[in-house]
């Protein structure tokens, strides 16, 4: 706790904890120490970790100690040298207990320090010996008897291979050998890390040997990654074949890849064999099939979501959930190799009963500049839709599209009104200023902190456009109660007048914390994600790590809030995000939550909490699809998915969450 506040006064208790008598208090504290000092150089912590590591005897508590010294900003020249050479040692000889964290604190130093790190040729061959830690002599997983490898050994292992890869990438000292022998691992995970790292400057020569390995695996996640590192860098010199073959990959996150490597186009040289003209037959194909696409003849219902009448055979069954994806991304990349079919297509696509594939409709339109299409989805009844209309009219048109952003202020949907206030930046309309006025009134009346993105939007648009006249309109917000949006006011109220105000925030009462009768109950408990379709996400919670959060989000299971929501943002190999009310970022449960930063790491299935900044979170949550130690320290984690990763795995973007549900856990006895 005393680290979570990221505060450096803390550090003289921090050390006095790492003397506990407790072997887990001096491991908290080693993470409370860096923790307490989060992105601030600090000698003082060095030295208190640095004294502790020579006299700590417990391998795990080294760990602790290594990864959080790793985690230091260097406070003096020669300190990231001083760093890597400690740490490089550490990991001689040491048991998995303290390598594995101690292989987090060197990616950590080389990831944040990679301008200034170089790795010694020690370090380097060191790190080239951990990419093969567990499958030769040193930390083997074998068991002597004979018998069957332990699982959390062999993981363990694994983990120490991915990060040495991962460290070795950070400081751009990865080598081709060393590559191709990780693209051979048994590890998925270390598969994919290799894959990327073909895609480096390190390995320019051998990339087309590498990146074919890749594309042949019998891992989704390794051929996305190969193939998306094909397409950066190889396509040119070598044709589309890969990318068009892709296209049919039986993992749909592959094929959409291909399907947007495609709107790249195809080099000339390719004319021979007919890539060129292949890859825009197969997009057009694509986007011509798409699930519950109307036929020429549909017409639109201003006060529908979607289209009326006649409606083709195919879009009638469109109420069910289609897989409308291929079709939208085909869409997408029509409009960058073959214009004149998209802007054919684009009317079709605004009517679809799917708004998501509408939404894309909008983009579309903006692309090829579809002016009709664009002031026709402005008015669509889906935000994101008319969001993502007036990003294209405002692209197209610039000031002349000012009405369209002037009407857009009357949303309540945050996303639309940072889109309006953004777009109004720049412009001399004054008529702006009174809808922005009422905007801010009107969002600020719901008393929801994470209303702040659209209120600083809006007011840093009337500073910019009001003056002295307005002044009347911003003075309750002096005490207003968000800080950031009080202190913003008080700024323009000082530019406009000349006079100094004093911010006088009124902070929305705190959220009760959970007793420790229901933090039990939730460690007893599990939470299941039900999704559309049946599949079924199960997550052992971690309440005692991040308690207020936990509470909150089995709170708002029982309560319902989550049904119906989606997975709005699905990013292969990173993550899958979702439980906005309005499917983005922007749009959360009312009260944030503190950040809860706990010293597990952000390993494949663990679920964690988004925010856009400290003490931010909303109750959307993310789910990582792959070890992500890059979030480490930084987002909070609620929990640990323990069945249901292909379910994960396999959704899509608009992927319907029909419930969450909070059940007592029965163990075996």
């Amino acid at each position: 706790g005393l680290g979570r506040l990221e505060d450096p006064d803390a550090l003289d208790d921090l050390a006095t904890a790492l003397d506990d008598e407790s072997a887990a208090v001096r491991s908290q504290a080693a993470n409370a120490v860096a923790q307490s000092v989060f992105n601030e150089s600090s000698s003082a912590a060095a030295d208190v970790l640095r004294g502790r590591l020579a006299e700590e005897p417990d391998p795990a508590v080294r760990g602790a100690l290594a990864q959080a010294l790793g985690r230091l900003r260097p406070s003096a020249p020669g300190a990231l040298d001083d760093t890597q050479a400690t740490l490089i040692e550490i990991t001689r000889d040491a048991p998995i207990e303290t390598l594995l964290p101690t292989m987090r604190g060197l990616e950590w130093l080389a990831r944040a320090n990679r301008a200034e790190l170089a790795l010694t040729e020690a370090t380097a061959g060191r790190l080239v010996e951990l990419a093969h830690y567990g499958r030769g002599a040193e930390g083997s997983v074998e068991p002597r008897d004979g018998g069957a490898p332990d699982p959390d050994l062999t993981l363990a292992a694994a983990r120490v291979r991915r990060l040495a890869l991962a460290t070795l990438s950070a400081a751009s000292t990865i080598d081709a050998d060393t590559v191709e022998t990780a693209l051979y691992d048994p590890d998925p995970e270390v598969r994919h890390l290799a894959a990327a790292a073909a895609g480096s400057a390190q390995v320019a020569a051998q990339q087309p040997i590498l990146l074919r390995i890749a594309l042949d695996d019998d891992d989704p996640s390794v051929r996305y990654e190969g193939l998306r590192w094909y397409g950066r860098r190889l396509r040119l010199l070598m044709g589309c074949a890969p990318v068009l073959a892709a296209v049919d990959d039986e993992d749909t996150h592959v094929a959409l890849q291909a399907i947007d490597l495609l709107a790249l186009g195809c080099p000339s040289a390719d004319a021979a064999t007919g890539d060129d003209g292949r890859a825009a037959a197969v997009l057009r194909d694509l986007a011509e099939s798409t699930p519950g696409l109307p036929d020429d003849n549909a017409v639109r219902d201003p006060d529908a979501d979607g289209i009326t009448a006649p409606i083709s055979a195919d879009a009638s069954a469109a109420a069910r959930p289609v897989a409308w994806h291929r079709g939208a991304h085909a869409l997408s990349a029509l409009t960058q190799l073959d214009a004149d079919a998209a802007v054919r297509l684009i009317p079709r696509f605004s009517l679809h009963p799917t708004w998501q594939v509408r939404m894309y409709a909008a983009r579309a339109a903006a692309a090829v500049g579809a002016l009709d299409a664009l002031e026709q989805l402005v008015a669509d009844p889906r935000p994101n839709v008319a969001e993502a209309a007036l990003r294209g009219l405002v692209a197209n048109l610039g000031n002349s599209a000012s009405g369209s952003v002037i009407a857009a202020l009357d949303s309540n949907d945050y996303q639309l009104l940072i889109t309006a206030a953004n777009a109004l930046e720049g412009s001399d309309s004054e008529r702006a200023v009174p809808p922005l006025v009422d905007a801010l009134a009107r969002i600020s009346a719901q008393q929801r902190e994470t209303s702040r993105d659209p209120r600083r939007a809006l007011l840093e648009r009337i500073g910019e456009l009001g003056d002295a006249a307005n002044a009347d309109d911003l003075r309750p917000y002096l005490s207003d109660f968000d800080p950031r949006i009080a202190e913003l006011a008080a700024e323009i109220l000082l530019a406009w007048t000349g006079d100094v105000s004093t911010p006088s925030p009124r902070p929305l009462a705190l959220q009760p914390f959970p007793s420790i009768d229901e933090l039990l109950e939730l460690e007893r408990s599990v939470a299941r994600i039900h999704l559309q379709g049946g599949g079924i996400v199960e997550i052992e919670l971690h309440p005692f790590e991040a308690p207020t959060n936990v509470a909150r989000f089995a709170r708002q299971a029982r309560e319902g809030y989550f049904e119906g929501l989606t997975f709005h943002r699905v990013v292969p190999n990173f993550v899958v995000q979702g439980g906005s009310p309005g499917a983005s970022e922007y749009v959360g449960d009312g009260p944030y939550s503190r950040d809860e930063i706990a010293v597990r790491s952000h390993l494949r299935g663990t679920v964690g909490i988004s925010t856009r900044g400290r003490d931010t979170g909303d109750s959307q949550i993310f789910l990582n699809l792959v070890d992500n130690v890059r979030l480490d320290h930084n987002y909070t984690i609620i929990g640990t998915v323990t069945s249901g990763m292909d379910a994960v795995d396999a959704a899509l973007e608009g992927a319907t969450i029909e419930r969450v549900t909070i059940e007592t856990r029965i163990d075996p006895e």
